[in-house]
């Protein structure tokens, strides 16, 4: 009976002879928890910006919701319970966040390894110069190069060509436009 259950469970049975000669090691936690989306334990976000932690687990589900405890670099300290994201995954959203932190998780009997949380302040646009070049039918010359057009809501023609120029206040790699409402880009 006993050959057949370390048959059947060979990581308990490695575990069971190595604790009884001795050894200090752990069981095998039950639940497994992974952190999704920390590359190496650790990400990099925007100031100001929601940043949603998940979880997922393999084994056993945790009998209670993950424990998120976390510790923020100006030495404030929390813990909150991790809401159920659907499957076999958790979740919990810090808002606004302004300052780069650290946590761990804990479920069932695991506990992560500590993630870091380092913020950025996002790159802004100091100028913004737009040039317009406006439908034939309007018989009206272009923007001049030397004066570019004021920003803010813009009423144009149909058919306006409109060119736009920036300068940010720190070096880019890449930039992408979004056009449209706030969620609702294109």
């Amino acid at each position: 009976l006993i050959g057949a259950g370390a048959w059947s469970f060979p990581v308990y049975a490695t575990t069971y002879v190595k604790r009884l000669f001795g050894g200090a090691v752990k069981w095998p936690p039950r639940p497994h928890l992974t952190v999704i989306d920390f590359p190496e334990g650790r990400r990099v976000w925007p100031r100001g910006e929601d940043l949603t932690v998940a979880v997922g687990y393999t084994g056993k589900r945790p009998g209670r919701l993950p424990l998120l405890k976390y510790r923020f670099d100006s030495g404030e300290t929390s813990q909150e319970r991790m809401a159920v994201l659907g499957g076999d995954r958790f979740q919990f959203t810090f808002t606004r966040l302004t300052g780069p932190f650290t946590f761990i998780v804990e479920g069932g009997d695991d506990v992560t390894v500590e993630h870091r949380v380092e913020i950025v302040t996002p790159p802004s646009l100091e100028v913004v110069r737009l040039f317009f070049e406006y439908p034939a039918y309007m018989r009206k010359p272009p923007t001049p190069p030397e004066q570019p057009e004021p920003g803010g809501n813009l009423l144009l023609p149909l058919h306006t060509v409109v060119r736009f120029e920036s300068v940010a206040n720190e070096d880019l790699e890449a930039a992408t436009l979004a056009l449209g409402v706030r969620g609702k880009e294109r």
